[in-house]
């Protein structure tokens, strides 16, 4: 599995939702796990380096490549063809996928660096560029009511941005806040009510948080095996991340 994500999905029944890439380029899956009965689905094959996933109530969405860009699709979980919400016109490469309300906030990276924060209807349209860059490579992203939250990894110091999801009619676009700079390796970003989590995927990494808006970066903890994802929410008091060869907890502080 490439990218793995949690929700509460049809009939508010806990549900697992993952992207694995497949032997070669057109065998990429997005598979589906029922929690409670064990029911494991593929909800689609035959994708182009799938990434990034993510589920609410009613559908599944997930980020591919394509011929020249990302296209964004979405299935009902109940079960359905795959449908397309949006592609880009560019030469991107697919990044991971955000809910916020009626949108989907997905990055995408350009091979020789640079990349964007698009915003989509969840119902589909024509992709909307929130913010871009022209170095470093954007990666994880995560959303709660207000924001959305946004990794960029780069050789001179990676970045964990924040800026509001919602732009005020006739208003100036927003600007993101930088949460933590300087980072190594730091791909994936979670956020709980209070704090956003990141991790440095290097030989000996460690797991961090920040509070929501900024302030100081804690460490959760320490010389870890790459650790990469990342994954909180309000109820449980742990942030859970992979490693290299395993999925651990650390307590919040």
């Amino acid at each position: 599995p490439l990218v793995v994500q949690y929700g509460q999905g049809f009939g508010g029944v806990q549900t697992l939702v993952w992207s694995a890439a497949g032997p070669s380029t057109f065998q990429g899956t997005i598979s589906e796990l029922v929690l409670s009965t064990g029911t494991l689905s593929v909800a689609a094959t035959g994708q182009q380096f799938p990434l990034g996933v993510a589920v609410d109530a009613i559908h599944l969405y997930w980020a591919s490549d394509y011929a020249s860009g990302v296209m964004i699709q979405s299935q009902f979980l109940a079960g359905s063809a795959p449908m397309l919400l949006g592609s880009t016109a560019k030469n991107d490469l697919a990044g991971c996928l955000a809910i916020h309300d009626q949108s989907l906030f997905f990055t995408a990276a350009v091979m020789g660096g640079g990349g964007t924060l698009y915003e989509l209807p969840i119902t589909g349209g024509t992709p909307n560029a929130r913010w871009t860059t022209t170095t470093g490579f954007p990666y994880g992203v995560a959303a709660d009511a207000n924001n959305v939250y946004w990794a960029v990894e780069s050789t001179a110091g990676g970045t964990i941005y924040q800026m509001p999801a919602d732009v005020s009619e006739g208003g100036p676009p927003p600007a993101p806040t930088p949460l933590a700079v300087g980072l190594t390796s730091a791909f994936f970003v979670a956020v709980d009510a209070k704090h956003v989590y990141f991790a440095t995927n290097i030989a000996s990494g460690s797991v961090y948080e920040v509070p929501i808006g900024g302030g100081l970066t804690v460490e959760l903890a320490s010389g870890l095996s790459y650790p990469g994802a990342v994954a909180a929410d309000d109820v449980d008091d742990f942030v859970y991340f992979t490693t290299l060869n395993s999925i651990d907890a650390v307590r919040k502080r």
